[in-house]
């Protein structure tokens, strides 16, 4: 997405009541993809987790913007 202006993505009004059910059956655990063909690939959760705060919050009527971070060993925040 480089050179691209990135804005936030809202909701549309027609798509809210979908938004919902996804929320509500992301909230009953775990997900997997199913495509057209019928393959299925369970989500990894890291995967699971991001799609589910993201639903969460565009059911909440909030608007979401996705941006990317570099994070290296040298610059990751240390703790001890």
């Amino acid at each position: 997405m480089a050179g691209t202006a990135q804005r936030p993505i809202t909701l549309p009004q027609t798509e809210h009541k979908q938004v919902q059910e996804l929320e509500a059956m992301l909230n009953r655990g775990n997900a997997a993809l199913v495509s057209s063909t019928g393959e299925r690939i369970d989500l990894p959760s890291t995967v699971y987790e991001i799609l589910r705060k993201l639903a969460t919050l565009m059911a909440r009527g909030q608007a979401v913007w996705c941006q990317t971070i570099r994070l290296s060993l040298l610059s990751a925040p240390q703790t001890f």
